[in-house]
């Protein structure tokens, strides 16, 4: 009888540990990660985009948590925050340098790049401003013609901000960052220019000195921006810091621009106009930021994804919710100090006499005067990042955003869908691990129906979870193909250089059976034939780690398999 080498020995016993090992882990674990709840008769029909921090994909979810698209940055960008698919497939996103340390402008929430890809990620244009002056940051907004609404910071130097009246004791480092805004034309040269702007600065009042520049009564001029007002950040260079903008109107003839200003716990209007450079038209949210209020009567607390409800898909004209603000409301103050978070709904009222929003001649503050819905549950609390979206037959869509959890609930608040971003600073993590606040930030999360344009040309019935060693949920299972290959399995594992695949029933057709690494990039496919009962995978030219195997287009009863390679 021939002896087993040593090696043979070690890998005899590691297969068997590993045999006895993971049966009792897959039986024990708990689901952390992915889709943790799915409720097909809730879920609104569709795919989800996110856009985590510290990675460099975005991708597209469908209800399992498979991501069933995606398009790549170079691997050394990052999001810069946000990404929006367009109706005819193209995606409009926006990206930062991984490495900011050199950067003359820099604050949470920093880009640089805004980029139209196709379907397949060509470059159709890009736009970047990144430097000593300027900075891109946090969100843009697609107007219908195809330009593009970007927020910027625009360096203004401590001679400059003393002269506007800024006291110079809230001045960090000798200068300020203010805000403005950008319309950016597409080139046929595969860039962009700057057609239009509106800056902040511009649009000032300040009570602090009588010698300087835009010296006023703030409270008799709540269409200005007072340069000494801030929250927490006023003594920070970045001042406004937005972080949020949405267009309402028909593009030719102007319309309105929303933005989200955090460190005032405000949102503001302001109107779209080649002709005209507007004051803000409507504010809201903490009237202490024009001296017409007191802390009693704030609403907003460091919000974020202040946008009209027209702007999410499921709500048409003739809706109620079409002309409402929604908003993300991040540190509302509890009653035991400590804050949560809410989400809610504005119902704002145009006088036309008035020539514009419903002002109080007698408080001199903008209505309405309080929301007109709310909502939040035990253990909701996101003290930056996070989105809200009104989806159809009166769903909601929630993105905690430093949690990564995503929250989709049913008219009568039943939970439809709940999502978990499985990543730890930009990499997957195996099901069961418990993630820790900040580790797996998404910025926003946003749900395209499924009849959205975008799909009608793509296939998107399969895709691999984002976390290794998946777990399927029962409704993820149900409604799968005739076919089934429930009981398919892997050995060895860890992988021994040549994989063998085994399943019950013979293949009816031919199929494809491909291998990912674990930031869900295809390292490798076969094609299997008709009548197969199995398959070998040689996995000898791949380095060391984890890695998911998965049929591809076909769903099956139990989604994916992992292997290991070790070391």
């Amino acid at each position: 009888m021939q002896k087993n080498s040593p090696i043979d020995t070690m890998r005899l016993v590691v297969l068997i540990v590993w045999c006895i090992f993971i049966p009792l882990l897959g039986s024990t674990q708990e689901q952390t990660v992915g889709t943790l709840v799915y409720n097909p008769e809730l879920y609104a029909e569709g795919y989800t985009l996110i856009f985590p921090h510290n990675q460099h994909r975005s991708l597209l979810l469908n209800a399992c948590g498979e991501v069933v698209h995606s398009w790549d940055l170079a691997e050394n960008e990052r999001p810069g925050n946000v990404s929006y698919l367009m109706e005819n497939g193209d995606l409009v996103t926006t990206s930062r340098p991984a490495n900011v340390s050199n950067d003359p402008i820099w604050a949470g929430g920093g880009g640089a790049t805004i980029a139209r890809r196709s379907w397949e990620n060509e470059m159709i244009w890009s736009f970047t401003l990144n430097d000593s002056t300027a900075r891109l940051h946090h969100d843009i907004e697609v107007l219908p013609n195809g330009n593009v609404l970007a927020i910027c910071w625009e360096r203004i130097d401590s001679l400059e901000a003393v002269e506007s009246g800024r006291d110079p004791m809230l001045l960090q480092n000798g200068v300020l960052w203010s805000d403005r805004i950008l319309e950016l034309e597409p080139s046929s040269a595969g860039g962009a220019e700057v057609i239009w702007e509106w800056r902040a600065w511009d649009h000032l009042v300040q009570d602090f000195d009588s010698t300087r520049s835009n010296y006023g009564v703030v409270a008799d001029s709540p269409q200005k921006i007072d340069v000494n007002f801030g929250s927490s950040n006023a003594s920070s260079s970045d001042w406004l810091h937005m972080n949020s903008i949405d267009y309402y109107g028909y593009y030719d003839l102007g319309g309105h621009i929303l933005l989200s200003v955090p460190t005032f716990d405000e949102v503001w209007m302001i109107w779209h106009d080649y002709a005209l450079e507007s004051d803000l038209i409507w504010r809201w949210g903490n009237p202490a930021s024009y001296d017409r209020g007191d802390s009693t009567d704030q609403k907003l607390f460091y919000q974020h994804d202040a946008h009209w409800g027209q702007s999410d898909m499921a709500i048409t004209p003739g809706d109620p919710d079409f002309t409402k603000i929604c908003v993300f409301n991040n540190r509302v103050p509890g009653a035991d100090g400590s804050t949560y978070s809410e989400v809610g709904k504005l119902t704002l009222v145009f006088d036309e006499y008035k020539s514009g929003y419903d002002f109080d001649l007698t408080t001199g503050t903008w209505g309405p005067e309080d929301f007109s819905w709310t909502y939040t549950e035990e253990g909701l609390s996101s003290s930056g990042l996070s989105s809200f979206q009104l989806l159809e037959d009166e769903a909601y869509l929630i993105c905690a955003g430093r949690t990564g959890e995503l929250l989709e609930n049913g008219f009568d608040g039943t939970r439809a869908w709940e999502y978990r971003t499985p990543l730890i600073n930009g990499f997957p993590v195996e099901q069961g691990t418990v993630l820790e606040q900040n580790q797996n930030m998404t910025f926003r999360a946003y749900r395209y129906p499924a009849d959205y344009g975008a799909f009608a040309e793509h296939d998107l019935t399969s895709g691999i979870p984002l976390e290794l060693n998946p777990m399927l949920l029962d409704a993820c299972a149900t409604g799968m193909v005739e076919q089934s290959l429930h009981a398919w399995s892997i050995y060895p594992n860890p992988g021994l250089g040549v994989v063998h695949v085994d399943w019950e029933q013979p293949l009816r057709t031919d199929q494809t059976m491909g291998v990912f690494d674990g930031m869900g990039r295809s390292v490798l496919s076969i094609v299997v034939q008709t009548g197969s009962t199995n398959a070998l995978l040689n996995l000898s030219s791949l380095s060391a780690g984890i890695y998911t195997i998965q049929w591809m287009g076909q769903n099956t009863g139990n989604g994916t398999r992992w292997v290991r390679l070790p070391g």
